[in-house]
């Protein structure tokens, strides 16, 4: 790959992963990892034979980038599944570059390699195709305005964070919120949140294309009721 491509944090990476063999055979991943790569979602598709005769698995594992720096995914494995402690077919690592906020990478078109080392396992597979392909962070799909308001609910008795949650709400209705709010709530009731919150604040924080509506609800759902 372009090791002098960069991404921005909040970018959503999804890695396609297609193993082939000569018999058919149900495999098991073991995904890349990376602390600044979280992992969203594993989607696995039925095993099917290819134009060459050879039964193919695959995989779709997608990541969203948390923050700046360089990012290696590494640990990933190919295994047979009714049988773990099979010799695994080991994964390459993915090294490449997450830029400041800010940066534009140039191009978006995917890019690919290929292990050409031979496997001795017994699942005898033939080859392991990664492609890393970037996209934009879309995750938040704009649903109707809240019907009911958080008129109020100052005057109710509650925690420290359910005053912050409330206080959060309303600057982002009227779509004057601060980045630097979200940050300090986001860093000091982090244990309280729940991983989907946690992820719609990376969003609206780093992605190009944020949007209010789904934090609002989240927040509102978790501390502001």
């Amino acid at each position: 790959m372009d090791t002098d491509r960069d991404y921005v944090p909040g970018d959503i990476i999804e890695l396609s992963l297609v193993a082939t063999c000569r018999s058919y055979i149900e495999l098991e991943l073991k995904a890349p990892v990376h602390p600044h790569a979280r992992l969203l979602e594993i989607q696995p598709f039925p095993i099917a034979q290819n134009e060459g005769g050879l039964f193919q698995s695959e995989w779709v594992v997608v990541y969203q980038i948390g923050r700046s720096g360089s990012v290696a995914l590494e640990g990933g494995s190919v295994a047979l599944k009714p049988d773990p402690e099979s010799p695994a077919h080991v994964l390459p690592q993915i090294s490449f570059t997450v830029g400041s906020i800010g940066q534009d990478p140039a191009g978006d078109s995917p890019e690919s390699w290929v292990d050409e080392t031979p496997s001795e396992s017994v699942i005898d597979i033939i080859g392991v195709i990664v492609v890393i392909a970037l996209g934009v962070a879309l995750y938040l799909v704009f649903q109707r305005y809240i019907k009911r308001g958080l008129k109020g609910t100052t005057d109710m008795p509650g925690t420290s964070a359910q005053v912050s949650a409330v206080r959060l709400c309303k600057n982002l209705e009227q779509e004057n919120c601060d980045p630097r709010e979200l940050e300090r709530f986001l860093q000091e009731y982090h244990s309280k949140c729940s991983d989907r919150l946690i992820a719609l604040f990376e969003t609206r924080l780093y992605s190009r294309n944020p949007g209010n509506e789904e934090l609002m609800r989240s927040l509102k759902k978790e501390f502001a009721e």
